[in-house]
């Protein structure tokens, strides 16, 4: 990927995924080897890892907004 399709990526995963809650897009945008080096204990250290943790801060913080 060039840097310009990096940089396009993550903002999309901070406005739909973080921002918006979107996490049926982790699944287009997380390769199946991800893993998380430092997941939460008892938590997948894969992409489901990242939805759980997701859920859980918009969970606990609903209004929450990410700006890049």
């Amino acid at each position: 990927m060039l840097a310009e399709e990096n940089k396009a990526l993550v903002r999309r995963c901070v406005d739909e995924v973080r921002s918006r809650g979107n996490i049926d897009l982790i699944d287009e945008i997380c390769f199946p080897y991800f893993v998380i080096n430092r997941a939460p204990p008892r938590l997948p250290a894969n992409c489901e890892g990242i939805k759980i943790v997701t859920n859980i801060f918009r969970a606990a913080f609903p209004d929450s907004y990410f700006t890049v």
